[in-house]
């Protein structure tokens, strides 16, 4: 997941992530470096006399201590603190780098995965739940904070727990090995015993995941019913049901998260102590003193480094389902779009503006057809109409001519060129189109009327003409604000008719060849 993760980054990110990495390795340098002098001086302080047998470094700290006052200990005990400031003044720089990164890659995957959705066919759309799309999208989080930050912690704590090893087998292999395999040990038991209900958890996550946002999704959606019927209860209980299963996954999974420590910490304490009894026989309190002294701190500093492990294989196994949905969108591939050029659009040409050839449509997953072999032509100048029964298939066709579902059979020509997914947009951007139901966002007339087209690139003329044309002229000239009021959202401040008006006046705004009225 993680190389798949890696695939998905700019060439930028990319670059970013190699000095995370160049970091990690100096923070881990650092710590092998610190921890390896801790020995040397807990040395000194047992025996001072031992800084005589090193020349150059007793020539160093005499200099240091001539030049600010003081003793050769006391030069030794300021060179110490001083590495171990910069090493971790070294961490902490490592952090916030490696955090930056982490939520910035997350923003992008966040503007991909939304870009890659609306850049989708339409019939992608219609065949999902757009809860279920609206989940996936949420879950570039869990892909954030539940994949590539552990992940990111769990590297560094790799190589910081190999730099902490590696000083700490310097200063006595024999007792550190014995010490890391028991710990080690320790924790692969309790990883190996946790795997699979993490992973049990991380699927009931994703799922109650979705549901909540059904659920609020349905019930804020029809609550003008919900209100009339007072059924509020069902939809309360749906998305309680949804949310308790979800939180008591994410609690065992914290559970199963911490538990290690807690374990560890203890089995470590009782180590020490009976490596300290040994020691301490077998070699006398001056010698094992600086030795003990450097696992004890190795001991500290190597706990929650392998807690960290721990804790993000844990997080990698426990996000992964909600990562997997979010992938899935990073992998979808947006449409293909070219431009054809305006001549081949020409409607002074006298070519149909409008050619259905033979067109058979069949939704996927059903066994009938339909659209059953239409064939018709559409001049410039020309108002056809289509009746029929209710699921007779009028929008179906519709839907057709302006390109949002291709057909099962036959071909679909525009002032004679064959229309098909690379060149479609060019072609709906020639139709203005005014649905069943009128959506409207929760910004100004003004803004809906002229959608996706910001307050300053508005054409106030047009708009103003749109307007008339549409008969919204008075009502908007009612209301305190104007064409600056805004319509709350899904246009719910706003009546049925006015809603609809506002969606004639945003196709006659838009000045296209082709007006297609989807009406009741």
């Amino acid at each position: 997941m993680l190389q798949e993760i890696y695939c998905h980054m700019s060439s930028r990110r990319r670059r970013q992530l190699f000095i995370v990495l160049f970091l990690m390795l100096a923070g881990a340098m650092a710590e092998m470096f610190t921890l390896g002098a801790v020995v040397p001086f807990l040395g000194l302080l047992v025996n001072p006399d031992l800084l005589d047998k090193h020349s150059a470094l007793s020539s160093m700290l005499g200099n240091l201590a001539e030049q600010f006052g003081g003793t050769k200990l006391l030069a030794a005990t300021v060179v110490f603190a001083v590495f171990a400031i910069l090493a971790a003044a070294l961490r902490l720089i490592l952090s916030w780098f490696s955090l930056r990164f982490v939520f910035a890659v997350g923003s992008d995957f966040g503007r991909d995965i939304y870009s890659n959705t609306l850049q989708q066919p339409y019939l992608y759309h219609i065949q999902r739940n757009s809860s279920e799309m609206l989940a996936s999208i949420e879950k570039v989080t869990s892909l954030v904070a539940g994949i590539m930050m552990p992940g990111m912690q769990m590297i560094i704590a790799i190589m910081m727990t190999c730099a902490m090893l590696g000083a700490m087998l310097w200063v006595d292999y024999k007792t550190s090995l014995i010490a890391a395999l028991l710990f080690g040990s320790m924790y692969g038991g309790i990883s190996a015993w946790s795997k699979k209900r993490l992973r049990h958890n991380s699927e009931i996550i994703a799922t109650t995941g979705t549901q909540k946002i059904q659920a609020v999704q349905e019930g804020l959606g029809g609550i003008r019913d919900v209100i009339i019927e007072g059924n509020h209860q069902i939809y309360t209980q749906h998305f309680s049901i949804a949310d308790r299963a979800q939180r008591t996954a994410q609690a065992n999974n914290a559970i199963l998260s911490s538990a290690p420590k807690y374990i560890v910490e203890s089995a470590g304490m009782v180590m020490i102590v009976g490596l300290a009894y040994i020691l301490t026989i077998s070699d006398g309190a001056e010698k094992s003193i600086p030795i003990l002294g450097a696992l004890a701190i190795g001991a500290q500093r190597l706990l929650p480094y392998m807690q960290s492990i721990y804790n993000g294989v844990g997080a990698l196994r426990s996000n992964a389902a909600s990562a997997r949905d979010a992938l899935e969108l990073l992998n979808l591939t947006p449409r293909a779009i070219s431009v054809i050029s305006d001549h081949q659009h020409n409607p002074s040409q006298n070519l149909p503006v409008i050619d259905v050839r033979n067109i058979y449509f069949q939704y996927p997953n059903t066994s009938k057809d339909t659209i059953q072999g239409a064939s018709f032509q559409i001049k410039a100048g020309e108002k056809i109409g289509f009746i029929g029964q209710t699921g007779s298939g009028k929008s179906t066709l519709i839907d057709i001519i302006m390109g949002l579902l291709p057909p099962t059979s036959g071909d679909l020509v525009a002032y004679g060129v064959l229309l098909n997914e690379h060149n479609m947009q060019n072609w709906q951007g020639r139709i203005a189109h005014v649905p069943q139901a009128i959506f409207l966002s929760d910004t100004s007339i003004a803004e809906n009327i002229a959608l996706g087209v910001t307050g300053e690139q508005i054409d106030f003329p047009r708009l103003h003409q749109a307007i008339k044309h549409a008969q919204l002229s008075d009502f908007i000239s009612s209301l305190p604000n104007g064409i600056n009021t805004r319509v709350g959202e899904r246009g719910v401040q706003l009546s049925g008719g006015q809603r609809q008006r506002i969606g004639i006046a945003r196709a006659l705004y838009k000045e296209a060849d082709v007006l297609i009225l989807d009406v009741r």
